[in-house]
């Protein structure tokens, strides 16, 4: 069946604002003929959206290794990442370090508005207020809009002491972020549709998982751990090792981490 078929059976309608999450390894297409499939079948009124993010370094390594974040940066988010950045026509945000990368008719309305000051994962806010839609294809974990839940939420994590140089300016993370695995968690909320391109996908509205992640972390704001990583462990105030010797191991055990990265890199 051809792949524009393909994302129109499962849902997805000219004009739709996709935020994707996307395996390539999943499927059997290249990430540039995923892409152009994708805007064929938005059309012109539509627009696509993928993560794009920035490797941040440790501060210490900053001292002397002026790491810097700029519009064709890599990202360390895989393939269809960085076929988007490059790909004709595509806009990235200024955000320093989450960057996301956007194509069609809303691309500058969402990339522009994301710059150093603004919320991490804003451009995923700002669709789940304007009828966006998540679609995933391939063995992805989550969907994104959990990030928005802990912003608004508030929730609070010991944040490392990282960041990446932009303009000449230092600019450090100061976001709370999340389990990938146990993003998982929320798996029963979206539903599987189908395939394309011979990768399991799904699709859901934004505004729905969010509502349903805000429902679920104000009642359980653990819900999205997976109990074992150190992160889930130590680093959350709602941690099961939350307390200041405890908080110190976590901090030992990022030195450590650095450490070991410093020697390769």
């Amino acid at each position: 069946m051809d792949l524009v078929n393909e994302i129109h059976r499962i849902g997805v309608k000219k004009g739709d604002t996709l935020n994707l999450k996307v395996s390539m390894k999943s499927t059997n297409v290249t990430a540039n003929e995923l892409i152009a499939a994708l805007l064929e079948a938005v059309g012109p009124e539509g627009t696509i959206m993928a993560e794009s993010f920035i490797r941040s370094y440790p501060l210490r390594y900053l001292r002397t290794h002026k790491k810097t974040s700029s519009r064709f940066t890599p990202s360390y988010a895989g393939w269809f990442a960085n076929a988007m950045i490059h790909y004709p026509g595509s806009v990235r945000s200024s955000h320093p370090i989450q960057r996301f990368t956007a194509i069609g008719k809303r691309a500058n309305e969402l990339m522009n508005a994301h710059t150093a000051d603004s919320y991490a994962y804003g451009p995923l806010q700002m669709l789940c207020l304007t009828g966006g839609k998540n679609l995933n294809i391939g063995k992805v974990v989550g969907v994104g809009t959990t990030h928005v839940a802990i912003g608004i939420l508030g929730l609070k994590q010991v944040i490392p002491r990282v960041g990446i140089y932009q303009d000449g300016e230092l600019f450090k993370r100061d976001w709370a972020g999340g389990c990938a695995v146990g993003f998982g968690n929320f798996k029963h909320e979206y539903l599987g549709c189908d395939k394309i391109a011979g990768a399991n996908c799904t699709l859901s509205d934004m505004h729905t998982t969010l509502t349903n992640e805000l429902w679920i972390l104000s009642e359980d704001p653990s819900y999205f751990m997976c109990g074992k990583c150190i992160d889930c462990r130590y680093s959350w105030e709602f941690s099961p090792g939350w307390k200041p010797l405890n908080r110190v191991m976590l901090s030992l055990f990022r030195t450590y981490n650095y450490l070991k990265w410093s020697l390769t890199n």
